[in-house]
Protein backbone atom coordinates (compact mmCIF):
# COMPACT_ATOMS: atom_id res chain seq x y z
CA UNK A 1 0.00 0.00 0.00
CA UNK A 2 1.18 3.53 -0.78
CA UNK A 3 -0.10 6.31 1.47
CA UNK A 4 0.20 10.08 1.08
CA UNK A 5 3.24 11.55 2.83
CA UNK A 6 2.21 12.71 6.31
CA UNK A 7 5.23 14.99 6.33
CA UNK A 8 3.43 16.95 3.64
CA UNK A 9 0.65 17.68 6.11
CA UNK A 10 3.03 19.17 8.68
CA UNK A 11 4.65 21.77 6.38
CA UNK A 12 4.68 24.90 8.50
CA UNK A 13 4.97 27.17 5.45
CA UNK A 14 1.46 26.37 4.18
CA UNK A 15 -2.01 26.36 5.66
CA UNK A 16 -3.76 23.11 6.51
CA UNK A 17 -6.09 23.63 3.56
CA UNK A 18 -3.15 24.17 1.18
CA UNK A 19 -1.36 21.09 2.46
CA UNK A 20 -4.44 18.92 2.13
CA UNK A 21 -5.07 20.31 -1.36
CA UNK A 22 -1.56 19.37 -2.48
CA UNK A 23 -1.90 15.87 -1.02
CA UNK A 24 -5.30 15.41 -2.67
CA UNK A 25 -4.07 16.64 -6.06
CA UNK A 26 -1.02 14.36 -5.97
CA UNK A 27 -3.19 11.39 -4.99
CA UNK A 28 -5.79 12.24 -7.65
CA UNK A 29 -3.11 12.46 -10.38
CA UNK A 30 -1.51 9.14 -9.47
CA UNK A 31 -4.90 7.46 -9.27
CA UNK A 32 -5.88 8.83 -12.70
CA UNK A 33 -2.58 7.90 -14.35
CA UNK A 34 -2.91 4.38 -12.96
CA UNK A 35 -6.47 4.12 -14.27
CA UNK A 36 -5.20 5.35 -17.64
CA UNK A 37 -2.58 2.58 -17.66
CA UNK A 38 -5.16 -0.04 -16.70
CA UNK A 39 -7.50 1.18 -19.44
CA UNK A 40 -4.71 0.83 -22.00
CA UNK A 41 -3.90 -2.76 -20.93
CA UNK A 42 -0.37 -2.03 -19.75
CA UNK A 43 0.37 -5.48 -18.35
CA UNK A 44 4.00 -4.68 -17.50
CA UNK A 45 3.03 -1.73 -15.32
CA UNK A 46 1.85 -2.17 -11.72
CA UNK A 47 -1.63 -0.67 -11.40
CA UNK A 48 -3.76 -0.07 -8.32
CA UNK A 49 -6.25 -2.65 -7.09
CA UNK A 50 -8.02 -0.14 -4.85
CA UNK A 51 -7.72 3.41 -3.54
CA UNK A 52 -9.37 5.70 -1.03
CA UNK A 53 -8.86 7.74 2.13
CA UNK A 54 -8.94 7.05 5.84
CA UNK A 55 -8.66 8.99 9.13
CA UNK A 56 -5.36 8.70 11.03
CA UNK A 57 -3.84 10.16 14.17
CA UNK A 58 -0.41 11.74 13.80
CA UNK A 59 1.47 13.52 16.63
CA UNK A 60 -1.75 13.69 18.63
CA UNK A 61 -3.71 15.30 15.76
CA UNK A 62 -6.43 13.64 13.73
CA UNK A 63 -5.86 13.92 9.97
CA UNK A 64 -6.78 12.15 6.79
CA UNK A 65 -4.52 10.04 4.59
CA UNK A 66 -4.97 9.03 0.96
CA UNK A 67 -3.90 5.54 -0.06
CA UNK A 68 -3.41 3.23 -3.05
CA UNK A 69 -3.42 -0.57 -2.80
CA UNK A 70 -1.30 -2.58 -5.26
CA UNK A 71 -0.88 -6.24 -6.10
CA UNK A 72 1.84 -7.89 -4.01
CA UNK A 73 5.20 -8.50 -5.65
CA UNK A 74 7.81 -10.92 -4.36
CA UNK A 75 10.58 -8.28 -4.20
CA UNK A 76 12.27 -5.64 -6.32
CA UNK A 77 15.17 -6.42 -8.64
CA UNK A 78 17.76 -5.27 -6.08
CA UNK A 79 16.74 -8.11 -3.78
CA UNK A 80 16.61 -10.60 -6.63
CA UNK A 81 20.10 -9.66 -7.82
CA UNK A 82 21.40 -9.99 -4.27
CA UNK A 83 19.66 -13.34 -3.73
CA UNK A 84 21.10 -14.85 -6.90
CA UNK A 85 24.65 -14.11 -5.69
CA UNK A 86 25.91 -14.93 -9.16
CA UNK A 87 25.83 -13.72 -12.72
CA UNK A 88 22.48 -14.69 -14.25
CA UNK A 89 22.32 -13.24 -17.73
CA UNK A 90 19.15 -15.09 -18.73
CA UNK A 91 17.11 -13.63 -15.87
CA UNK A 92 18.67 -10.18 -16.30
CA UNK A 93 17.71 -10.08 -19.97
CA UNK A 94 14.21 -11.31 -19.12
CA UNK A 95 13.84 -8.45 -16.65
CA UNK A 96 15.23 -5.96 -19.18
CA UNK A 97 12.78 -7.19 -21.79
CA UNK A 98 9.90 -6.70 -19.34
CA UNK A 99 11.19 -3.22 -18.49
CA UNK A 100 11.49 -2.28 -22.17
CA UNK A 101 7.92 -3.50 -22.76
CA UNK A 102 6.72 -1.41 -19.79
CA UNK A 103 8.39 1.71 -21.22
CA UNK A 104 6.98 0.90 -24.66
CA UNK A 105 3.47 0.60 -23.20
CA UNK A 106 3.79 3.84 -21.23
CA UNK A 107 5.13 5.86 -24.15
CA UNK A 108 2.46 4.56 -26.51
CA UNK A 109 -0.07 5.68 -23.90
CA UNK A 110 1.53 9.16 -23.80
CA UNK A 111 3.05 8.64 -20.34
CA UNK A 112 6.67 9.07 -19.27
CA UNK A 113 7.76 7.41 -16.03
CA UNK A 114 10.69 9.71 -15.11
CA UNK A 115 11.87 7.67 -12.11
CA UNK A 116 13.01 4.28 -13.42
CA UNK A 117 15.42 2.64 -10.97
CA UNK A 118 16.01 -0.81 -9.41
CA UNK A 119 13.61 -0.25 -6.50
CA UNK A 120 10.79 0.50 -8.94
CA UNK A 121 11.14 -2.67 -11.04
CA UNK A 122 9.28 -5.37 -9.13
CA UNK A 123 9.70 -9.13 -9.40
CA UNK A 124 6.54 -11.22 -9.40
CA UNK A 125 8.30 -14.40 -10.49
CA UNK A 126 11.46 -15.09 -12.47
CA UNK A 127 9.49 -14.79 -15.71
CA UNK A 128 7.57 -11.61 -14.87
CA UNK A 129 8.70 -8.17 -13.78
CA UNK A 130 6.61 -4.99 -13.72
CA UNK A 131 7.45 -1.30 -13.49
CA UNK A 132 5.96 0.41 -10.44
CA UNK A 133 5.48 3.84 -8.83
CA UNK A 134 3.95 6.35 -11.25
CA UNK A 135 3.84 9.11 -8.64
CA UNK A 136 6.38 11.14 -10.62
CA UNK A 137 5.07 10.29 -14.08
CA UNK A 138 4.01 12.99 -16.53
CA UNK A 139 1.65 13.00 -19.48
CA UNK A 140 0.40 15.63 -21.93
CA UNK A 141 -3.05 14.07 -21.40
CA UNK A 142 -3.39 15.10 -17.74
CA UNK A 143 -1.80 17.79 -15.55
CA UNK A 144 0.40 17.09 -12.54
CA UNK A 145 1.78 19.38 -9.85
CA UNK A 146 5.32 18.44 -10.89
CA UNK A 147 4.86 19.06 -14.64
CA UNK A 148 7.13 22.11 -14.68
CA UNK A 149 9.93 20.50 -12.69
CA UNK A 150 13.02 19.59 -14.70
CA UNK A 151 14.15 16.66 -12.54
CA UNK A 152 10.96 14.98 -11.37
CA UNK A 153 12.58 11.65 -10.45
CA UNK A 154 15.52 10.66 -8.26
CA UNK A 155 18.41 13.02 -9.16
CA UNK A 156 20.93 10.36 -8.13
CA UNK A 157 20.09 8.39 -11.29
CA UNK A 158 18.90 11.15 -13.64
CA UNK A 159 20.05 11.63 -17.23
CA UNK A 160 22.89 14.17 -17.50
CA UNK A 161 20.97 16.80 -19.48
CA UNK A 162 18.42 16.82 -16.63
CA UNK A 163 21.06 17.25 -13.94
CA UNK A 164 22.69 20.18 -15.74
CA UNK A 165 19.51 22.02 -16.78
CA UNK A 166 19.93 25.12 -14.62
CA UNK A 167 18.57 27.88 -16.88
CA UNK A 168 14.87 28.49 -17.50
CA UNK A 169 14.99 27.77 -21.24
CA UNK A 170 16.64 24.37 -20.70
CA UNK A 171 14.18 23.44 -17.99
CA UNK A 172 11.21 24.38 -20.18
CA UNK A 173 12.51 22.25 -23.06
CA UNK A 174 13.05 19.24 -20.80
CA UNK A 175 9.41 19.32 -19.71
CA UNK A 176 8.31 18.41 -23.23
CA UNK A 177 7.15 14.82 -23.75
CA UNK A 178 9.94 13.78 -26.13
CA UNK A 179 12.59 14.99 -23.69
CA UNK A 180 10.93 13.01 -20.91
CA UNK A 181 10.98 9.94 -23.18
CA UNK A 182 14.68 10.54 -23.88
CA UNK A 183 15.25 10.46 -20.12
CA UNK A 184 13.28 7.19 -19.80
CA UNK A 185 15.41 5.43 -22.41
CA UNK A 186 18.54 6.70 -20.65
CA UNK A 187 17.25 4.90 -17.56
CA UNK A 188 16.70 1.73 -19.60
CA UNK A 189 20.39 1.84 -20.53
CA UNK A 190 21.38 2.54 -16.93
CA UNK A 191 19.31 -0.43 -15.78
CA UNK A 192 21.07 -2.60 -18.36
CA UNK A 193 24.36 -1.47 -16.82
CA UNK A 194 22.93 -2.28 -13.37
CA UNK A 195 22.10 -5.91 -14.21
CA UNK A 196 25.72 -6.51 -15.21
CA UNK A 197 27.54 -4.46 -12.55
CA UNK A 198 25.05 -4.04 -9.68
CA UNK A 199 25.39 -0.24 -10.00
CA UNK A 200 23.52 2.51 -11.84
CA UNK A 201 25.37 4.49 -14.49
CA UNK A 202 24.96 8.14 -13.46
CA UNK A 203 26.72 7.83 -10.05
CA UNK A 204 29.58 5.96 -11.75
CA UNK A 205 30.11 8.77 -14.26
CA UNK A 206 29.81 11.53 -11.66
CA UNK A 207 32.43 10.05 -9.33
CA UNK A 208 34.96 9.96 -12.18
CA UNK A 209 34.57 13.69 -12.87
CA UNK A 210 36.45 16.57 -11.28
CA UNK A 211 34.31 18.25 -8.56
CA UNK A 212 34.07 21.47 -10.58
CA UNK A 213 32.53 19.59 -13.52
CA UNK A 214 29.96 17.61 -11.58
CA UNK A 215 26.28 18.65 -11.61
CA UNK A 216 25.47 21.33 -9.07
CA UNK A 217 23.35 19.66 -6.41
CA UNK A 218 23.39 22.24 -3.64
CA UNK A 219 27.10 21.98 -2.85
CA UNK A 220 29.10 23.53 -5.66
CA UNK A 221 29.71 22.04 -9.06
CA UNK A 222 29.18 23.17 -12.64
CA UNK A 223 27.17 26.35 -13.23
CA UNK A 224 27.72 26.72 -16.96
CA UNK A 225 25.79 25.31 -19.90
CA UNK A 226 25.34 21.62 -20.58
CA UNK A 227 26.92 22.03 -24.01
CA UNK A 228 30.10 23.33 -22.37
CA UNK A 229 30.33 20.53 -19.77
CA UNK A 230 29.33 17.77 -22.21
CA UNK A 231 32.96 16.95 -23.20
CA UNK A 232 33.87 16.40 -19.53
CA UNK A 233 30.84 14.13 -18.98
CA UNK A 234 31.65 12.25 -22.17
CA UNK A 235 35.27 11.73 -21.07
CA UNK A 236 34.17 10.18 -17.76
CA UNK A 237 31.44 8.22 -19.55
CA UNK A 238 34.06 6.71 -21.87
CA UNK A 239 36.05 5.48 -18.87
CA UNK A 240 32.93 3.85 -17.40
CA UNK A 241 32.12 2.22 -20.74
CA UNK A 242 35.63 0.79 -21.08
CA UNK A 243 35.41 -0.74 -17.61
CA UNK A 244 31.92 -2.03 -18.45
CA UNK A 245 33.21 -3.75 -21.58
CA UNK A 246 35.94 -5.48 -19.57
CA UNK A 247 33.34 -6.57 -17.00
CA UNK A 248 31.12 -7.95 -19.74
CA UNK A 249 33.95 -10.01 -21.25
CA UNK A 250 34.81 -11.41 -17.84
CA UNK A 251 31.22 -12.27 -16.92
CA UNK A 252 30.43 -13.72 -20.36
CA UNK A 253 33.08 -16.37 -19.67
CA UNK A 254 33.35 -17.41 -23.31
CA UNK A 255 29.94 -18.94 -23.98
CA UNK A 256 28.11 -15.58 -24.09
CA UNK A 257 30.93 -13.47 -25.58
CA UNK A 258 29.21 -13.08 -29.00
CA UNK A 259 26.20 -11.56 -27.22
CA UNK A 260 28.13 -9.19 -24.98
CA UNK A 261 28.80 -6.73 -27.84
CA UNK A 262 25.05 -6.25 -28.33
CA UNK A 263 24.62 -5.53 -24.61
CA UNK A 264 27.53 -3.10 -24.66
CA UNK A 265 26.15 -1.26 -27.69
CA UNK A 266 22.73 -1.04 -26.07
CA UNK A 267 24.14 0.80 -23.06
CA UNK A 268 26.27 3.02 -25.31
CA UNK A 269 23.31 4.12 -27.45
CA UNK A 270 20.69 4.34 -24.69
CA UNK A 271 22.92 6.36 -22.36
CA UNK A 272 24.42 8.61 -25.03
CA UNK A 273 25.01 11.92 -23.18
CA UNK A 274 23.66 14.07 -26.02
CA UNK A 275 19.89 13.42 -26.19
CA UNK A 276 19.87 14.49 -29.85
CA UNK A 277 21.99 11.38 -30.57
CA UNK A 278 20.39 9.03 -28.04
CA UNK A 279 18.50 5.89 -29.01
CA UNK A 280 18.95 3.09 -31.51
CA UNK A 281 21.05 4.29 -34.50
CA UNK A 282 18.48 2.99 -36.98
CA UNK A 283 15.81 5.12 -35.33
CA UNK A 284 17.65 8.26 -36.42
CA UNK A 285 17.25 7.39 -40.11
CA UNK A 286 14.46 9.07 -42.05
CA UNK A 287 11.36 9.95 -40.07
CA UNK A 288 11.46 7.15 -37.53
CA UNK A 289 10.75 7.71 -33.85
CA UNK A 290 14.17 8.40 -32.34
CA UNK A 291 13.21 7.51 -28.77
CA UNK A 292 11.19 4.39 -29.57
CA UNK A 293 12.17 1.30 -27.55
CA UNK A 294 10.61 -1.14 -30.03
CA UNK A 295 14.00 -2.35 -31.27
CA UNK A 296 15.19 -2.93 -27.70
CA UNK A 297 12.07 -4.92 -26.86
CA UNK A 298 12.97 -7.21 -29.77
CA UNK A 299 16.69 -7.20 -29.00
CA UNK A 300 16.40 -8.15 -25.32
CA UNK A 301 13.92 -10.88 -26.19
CA UNK A 302 16.28 -12.26 -28.84
CA UNK A 303 19.30 -12.12 -26.49
CA UNK A 304 17.32 -13.81 -23.70
CA UNK A 305 16.42 -16.72 -25.98
CA UNK A 306 19.98 -16.99 -27.26
CA UNK A 307 21.33 -17.19 -23.71
CA UNK A 308 18.87 -19.95 -22.86
CA UNK A 309 19.84 -21.93 -25.96
CA UNK A 310 23.56 -21.54 -25.30
CA UNK A 311 23.13 -22.42 -21.62
CA UNK A 312 21.41 -25.69 -22.53
CA UNK A 313 23.77 -26.58 -25.34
Amino acid sequence: MKASDLGLLTDENASFFERMTVALQAHKFEREILEHCRGNNMDRVVVALDYGDAPVEYDGARDGVFYLVFEIARCDVRVQVDQLKRFNLAWGLTALHDLAVAIQQLHRGKVSHNDIKPSNLLVFDEELQKLADLGRATSPLMPALHDDECCVGDPQYAAPEVLYAIDESSQAALCEFDHRRASDIYHLGSMTYFFITGRMLTPEVRRRMAPEHRPSMGEGGWLGTYEAVLPFWREAYSVVLEEFKENLVKEANGIFTPLSQSIFESVTHLCEPDPKLRGHPRNRIGHQDQFSVDRYVSLFNFLRKEVMVRSNA
